[in-house]
Formats: C-alpha cells, sequence, structure tokens
C-alpha cells in the first residue's frame, strides 16, 4: 500500500496534455491595443454613457434582461465584427484578434481580455460582458457579438425612467372615498364709498 502512494501522487500529478504541447498563451491586456480597445479616456466617456443609459441586466432561464433609458434601444441585432471573434471565459469575454486586423491596427494578434467599458473600434463599445454574449452599443444601437457555437438569446427589453421605480400592485386598485365639498361662502361685497 505504502509502494502505490507515489506512484499514485505520481499520476495524479502527471499533466494532462500531450507531449510537446505549449499552455495556451495567457490573454493579453487591451492597453496593449488602444487602437481598437481606446484609450483611458474613452474608457471614461464610454462608463458615463453606460452609467447614464443602462439600468441593470440580468440573465436567466427565461432570456437576458436589459432596463435601460435609451429612446432608441427597441431592439438588439446580431453583429458581426470582421476580424474579432469573441470566446468565453467564465463571467468574462476574450476577444480574439486576427493578424490580418492586427497588422492593420499595428497592434498585436492575439486574445485579448475584454472588459466593459471598453471600444470595439470607433463605432462600438462594450456594455455587459454576459458569459458567451457580449451587449455592446454599435452607432446608437443595441447590439451583441456571440462566442461561436452560443445559441442566440432571447432579448427583453424594459425601458426605465431613471428616478422611477415600478413596484407591482398587489389585488384590484382601490377607490378612494371621495372627499366632501366644501360650501362656498358668499363673496362680501366691497361698497363704494361716497364722495
Amino acid at each position: 500500500m505504502f509502494r502505490l502512494c507515489p506512484l499514485l501522487i505520481a499520476l495524479l500529478a502527471a499533466d494532462a496534455r500531450p507531449a510537446g504541447a505549449s499552455p495556451a498563451p495567457a490573454p493579453l491586456p487591451t492597453a496593449r491595443c488602444p487602437q481598437l480597445f481606446g484609450s483611458r479616456a474613452v474608457r471614461r466617456r464610454n462608463k458615463a454613457l453606460r452609467e447614464r443609459f443602462l439600468r441593470w441586466t440580468r440573465r436567466d432561464a427565461s432570456g437576458i434582461t436589459v432596463a435601460h433609458s435609451h429612446r432608441r434601444w427597441e431592439r438588439v441585432i446580431a453583429l458581426h465584427l470582421r476580424g474579432l471573434a469573441v470566446e468565453q471565459r467564465g463571467d468574462a469575454a476574450l476577444v480574439s484578434l486576427s493578424p490580418a486586423l492586427a497588422k492593420r491596427l499595428g497592434c498585436a494578434a492575439g486574445r485579448y481580455l475584454l472588459r466593459r467599458d471598453d471600444a470595439l473600434g470607433g463605432h462600438t463599445r462594450a456594455l455587459a460582458l454576459l458569459g458567451d454574449v457580449v451587449l455592446v452599443v454599435h452607432r446608437g444601437q443595441l447590439a451583441y457579438l456571440a462566442a461561436a457555437g452560443a445559441r442566440e438569446p432571447r432579448w427583453l427589453l424594459a425601458w426605465q425612467l431613471w428616478g422611477v421605480t415600478v413596484r407591482p400592485k398587489l389585488g384590484p386598485p382601490r377607490r378612494r372615498p371621495r372627499a366632501k365639498k366644501k360650501k362656498r361662502r358668499p363673496r362680501r361685497r366691497k361698497r363704494r364709498r361716497k364722495r
């Protein structure tokens, strides 16, 4: 029994990768490609826009609910950006940059760790990372980028004004009792003085 323990430990500690395979490189930070993902100033502007118009997002079995206060966000469209591919990594999203697009932008090709409020070119910015889906604003319209093999989500949009809280009413509406009208006192006439 004691002789098997080192053997079991060696088997359990053995690497599952095939011989000669190298580990996947760590994702690059988006700061390494500001031409695509934007600078800090762009991120600040994107954050201000997101905080102004996006209330919250929630993903559950019925779909993805987006509560917002923007008048033009009426539907969510699928978006495909040439040279970019989205991958899922837990709650984060990875964006793969093709060599051709990387060469055109002057960035390194590879996978970048996408953050909320990052830009994706001049007209697109990331609003929310929802697993295998990234909710973005593209030219003023809501859109999404999906990972390869991801199912198309069902989108539920809720328009809400800032400062307005919607509370569900329980039961039928109650009628308020009418207040009794007070009798009006007759006005006193002013008498004219004789001169």
